[in-house]
């Protein structure tokens, strides 16, 4: 499995020794008025580097991955409640579960109590490369997170949470 290394693969943000490489040059020129656009921002890069250690490590899209994670998180389900747990298009977790399953990484069977909806499994497959996975994925977060101390985090967190509960997720 391809493994990450912080100082090959990850450091294109900010750092005091080094010249802010790939911010976007808006970045400093919008203050705390544009929190919600550089959370936007970070999102993109942290998606970027997603896609491109999942693709490498596993040969999963992120939009795969995202499938795969939330069919162990939430257990057997179909894909209008993985769409909505994860904030996704229905299209894009149709063509991931299809491709998931091509692959032999989840099973998908007719619910017999609604026929038009797809019950979506995993396999010991798709656990076995979940496992893996996470344990990178783990790392990576750590990583993106090591000059927080927990006292930040648990504030970071708790300022997201707030602002997630004043987004209208409908």
């Amino acid at each position: 499995m391809a493994r990450f290394c912080a100082e090959d693969k990850f450091t294109d943000w900010h750092r005091e020794d080094k010249k802010i490489s790939k911010i976007p040059e808006t970045w400093p020129l919008l203050g705390p008025d544009h929190i919600p656009y550089r959370l936007v921002l970070l999102s993109r890069f942290i998606d970027r580097q997603t896609s491109r250690q999942l693709r490498e490590s596993t040969g999963l899209t992120a939009a795969e991955w995202r499938v795969l994670a939330h069919i162990v998180v939430l257990g057997e389900s179909n894909s209008s409640r993985i769409a909505d747990a994860a904030a996704s298009d229905a299209a894009e977790v149709s063509r991931a579960a299809k491709e998931l399953e091509r692959k032999g990484l989840i099973t998908r069977r007719k619910n017999p109590e609604n026929r038009t909806k797809l019950i979506l499994a995993i396999t010991k497959k798709g656990q076995a490369l979940y496992d893996r996975a996470r344990s990178s994925r783990l790392e990576y977060f750590q990583w993106l997170l090591q000059d927080l101390d927990s006292a930040e985090k648990a504030a970071l967190d708790a300022a997201l949470l707030k602002l997630v509960q004043r987004v209208d997720i409908s």
